[in-house]
């Protein structure tokens, strides 16, 4: 595990992409629930083909990325990110709950 060393600006936003169920939950809820204790993240803004092609590296191919929820993660938080098999996921140890961790909105991945 290497602890991520790029951004820590909390003005910096990183991404979480998901389908609608899953943006529809997180809107409702205001957390981005942890899978298996992680919350896999980007810095990269990435389109609805390349987010399913790269992000998830056709592992999941019945699963449709349509919303990206944009989190600016407060400084207190960073440490928690760390990198792991892909130099473009940054995985959150933990839920993020909007307002403590984080600042975040979802959006239609229109990118």
């Amino acid at each position: 595990m290497q602890l991520f060393a790029g951004k820590k600006d909390e003005n910096d936003l990183l991404y979480h992409y998901t389908d609608l169920e899953g943006a529809e939950a997180i809107s409702n809820s205001g957390v981005i629930r942890a899978n298996r204790g992680k919350v896999y993240l980007t810095d990269e803004k990435v389109n609805i083909i390349d987010a399913n092609a790269i992000l998830f590296a056709s592992e999941r191919p019945e699963f449709m990325i349509t919303h990206r929820i944009e989190v600016k993660l407060k400084n207190d938080y960073y440490h928690l990110l760390d990198v792991e098999t892909q130099s473009n996921e940054l995985i959150f140890r933990g839920s993020i709950r909007n307002g403590k961790h984080a600042d975040f909105n979802v959006k239609e991945n229109d990118f």
